[in-house]
C-alpha cells in the first residue's frame, strides 16, 4: 500500500467510523510500517461476528444472493434461539470488536433492537452494525437506532435518480429512502455516520459524480462505490470489471473521488482488474439460521456463480455447529484455521474462486 492508499485508507475511516476505530487502524499501519504484516493468529477470537438471522427480504432484488441459493422456507431467527445462540458463544462475543444481526436488511427482523441489547450486554463496547435499503428507516427505528448509541448506519443507494435505482432494486421506493435518509439526518444530527454503498453496474455508472453532489445534499459522510456480483451468467453484462480492468469505468470513479474529495465526503473504492486475492473475512465467524458456521453466507449454502465468463456453483462449506460443539474449538480446528489462514495471506480459497468479492472489486 503506497501513501496515498494509507491517505484515503485513514480518511475514509474517520469519516465512516470515527476516531476511536481510525486510532486503532492508525496503530496497526505503524505496526505494519515496522515490523510488516503480523502472522496469522491461529488462536485468536473472532473479530468480527454475523449471524444470519433471516433468509429472506423486504426486496426482492435479483442481484442479491439469496436468488442464487437452494430455495428454501422463508425463516426468521426468533427471540429464544438467537438467546440460546448467545450463551453458546458469550465467550467469543466478549473478546469480538463488531457484531453484525444479518445479511440482509437487518432491520426487518422485528426483534433487532432486543437482540441488540442482549449482545450488548455481554460486551458493552461491541460495534453493533447495521446495513439497510432504507425502505424501513421509519421514525420509530430511527429513534431506537439514536437510543442504542449506533454510530454509523449504512445504507444501499445505487444511484441519485429514481428510475436508476427502481429499475435495479426490486420493490424499492426511491422517494421514500430519500425521505427516511434526511429523516435520519435530521434527528440524528451529526452523531451518526451515514456511509452510501452504491453498486456499480452498466446503467448507473455515468450518474457516479452527481450522485456525489446528490449524497452531499442529503448529509452523507461516506460513500463506497463496489462492483456487482454476478450469480448468473445473464447478470454479467452490467459488471463492469474484468481481468484486464476497465480504464474507462476508473475515469469515471476517478472523476467522482476527486468531486468527493473537493466537497468533503469521502469514497472509497477498488479497481476494475480482476486480482484473486481473497476477501477481508479471515476473522469473521458466520453463524447460520440453524447454528452452523462458516465464514459468510455464500458459503453457508450451495450458491451459483458467474464471474468473467466462467460459471459454476460452489458447495455448502461449513465447519461446525455451535449447538453440538464448542464454538471455540470450531473456530480453532485445523480445517477452518487453514482456511482463514488463505484469506488473511492474499489466497483465494477454491470455494471462493467465482465469488468476486474474492477479487478485489468489492471493498
Amino acid at each position: 500500500m503506497n501513501i496515498s492508499s494509507y491517505y484515503n485508507a485513514l480518511k475514509f475511516s474517520l469519516n465512516d467510523q470515527g476516531w476511536n476505530s481510525t486510532s486503532r487502524l492508525v496503530a496497526k499501519m505503524a505496526r505494519q510500517a515496522l515490523f510488516g504484516k503480523a502472522p496469522f493468529k491461529s488462536r485468536a477470537y473472532p473479530g468480527a461476528i454475523i449471524v444470519g438471522s433471516m433468509n429472506f427480504c423486504n426486496l426482492q432484488c435479483q442481484h442479491c444472493y439469496l436468488r442464487a441459493q437452494p430455495t428454501a422456507v422463508k425463516r426468521m431467527m426468533d427471540i429464544n434461539t438467537f438467546a440460546r445462540m448467545t450463551a453458546r458463544i458469550t465467550p467469543l462475543i466478549e473478546k469480538a470488536g463488531i457484531f453484525n444481526f444479518a445479511t440482509v436488511e437487518a432491520l426487518f427482523h422485528p426483534k433487532l433492537f432486543e437482540m441488540m441489547d442482549m449482545v450488548r450486554s455481554i460486551n458493552p463496547a461491541l460495534c453493533c452494525v447495521i446495513f439497510t435499503n432504507g425502505m424501513l428507516l421509519d421514525e420509530a427505528r430511527i429513534d431506537a437506532i439514536i437510543h442504542h448509541r449506533l454510530r454509523r448506519i449504512t445504507i444501499s443507494l445505487d444511484g441519485c435518480n429514481k428510475s436508476t435505482v427502481e429499475a435495479f432494486k426490486t420493490g424499492i421506493d426511491f422517494d421514500k429512502v430519500i425521505r427516511n435518509i434526511r429523516l435520519l439526518r435530521s434527528r440524528a444530527s451529526d452523531n451518526i455516520r451515514i456511509t452510501t454503498i452504491f453498486v456499480a453496474h452498466r446503467k448507473n455508472i455515468k450518474e457516479l459524480p452527481d450522485y456525489v453532489d446528490f449524497c452531499a445534499e442529503l448529509g452523507v459522510d461516506a460513500i463506497i462505490v463496489n462492483g456487482l456480483i454476478a450469480y448468473q451468467p445473464e447478470a454479467e453484462i452490467d459488471c463492469l470489471y474484468s481481468w484486464e480492468g476497465r480504464p474507462d469505468i476508473d475515469a469515471i470513479i476517478l472523476q467522482a473521488e476527486h468531486k468527493a474529495d473537493r466537497i468533503g465526503i469521502c469514497l472509497r473504492h477498488l479497481g476494475t482488474k480482476l486480482n484473486p486475492v481473497g476477501c477481508g473475512s479471515s476473522d469473521v465467524m458466520y453463524i447460520d439460521l440453524d447454528g452452523n458456521v462458516t465464514t459468510c453466507a455464500m458459503l453457508a449454502q450451495p450458491t451459483a456463480w458467474a464471474l468473467a465468463g466462467k460459471k459454476g456453483t460452489s458447495r455448502q462449506t461449513l465447519w461446525g455447529n455451535i449447538f453440538k460443539q464448542n464454538p471455540y474449538d470450531i473456530w480453532t480446528s485445523a480445517s477452518f484455521v487453514e482456511f482463514r489462514k488463505q484469506l488473511y495471506e492474499n489466497h483465494l480459497p477454491t470455494a471462493c474462486s467465482l465469488c468476486a468479492a474474492g477479487h478485489k472489486v468489492i471493498c
